[in-house]
């Protein structure tokens, strides 16, 4: 996680009651290690852009990253609605996107836990804990793929956020 801390400086985290940042502590440990590979770098490189057209790159952090009901959670130091669209999007991803290898559409595992997770990574149970079944709700002879396109309410306003470019990207980063 070094190289994303060398090339994305607001990635440390900052403790919110000491106000005390953590140099070599990378946000990116806080979630799936699939996620980090799918779109990480995607990631990392939108929001970057957002914070250097804010002109807050350099006083930005991250309260907090993680996984929380089979999607990324994302808590920024600064709100603003630019900031806030990247972070929507990726959630949108993150839960058609398996956790431990990074393959997109994929279907969400739950059994009080909740994980979206590949068929292969199901299988390998070395991983997992005694909370993941597959759910017998989905019908696993249909793919389960990421939509175009993700309605939102935003404070009251309905929207329309497009993933389908990104959707693309992560898919073809696994054909290849």
């Amino acid at each position: 996680m070094k190289k994303y801390l060398e090339k994305y400086p607001w990635l440390r985290t900052q403790n919110l009651y000491t106000g005390k940042v953590e140099d070599d502590y990378c946000a990116l440990n806080d979630i799936p290690e699939g996620w980090v590979f799918a779109f990480g770098e995607m990631f990392c490189a939108e929001m970057d852009v957002v914070l250097k057209e804010l002109g807050i790159s350099d006083k930005f952090f991250v309260a907090q990253m993680k996984e929380k009901f089979g999607s990324l959670c994302f808590y920024p130091s600064v709100r603003d609605a630019k900031i806030r669209k990247v972070v929507q999007k990726y959630e949108a991803l993150s839960s058609h996107i398996c956790i431990h290898c990074g393959k997109p559409d994929v279907h969400l595992i739950s059994t009080g836990w909740y994980g979206p997770m590949c068929e292969e990574c199901y299988q390998n149970k070395s991983h997992l804990s005694d909370s993941y079944t597959y759910d017998s709700v989905i019908d696993k002879t249909k793919p389960h793929m990421m939509t175009d396109f993700v309605k939102l309410n935003d404070h009251s306003k309905e929207r329309e956020l497009d993933i389908l470019e990104t959707a693309n990207e992560i898919r073809k980063s696994w054909e290849e």
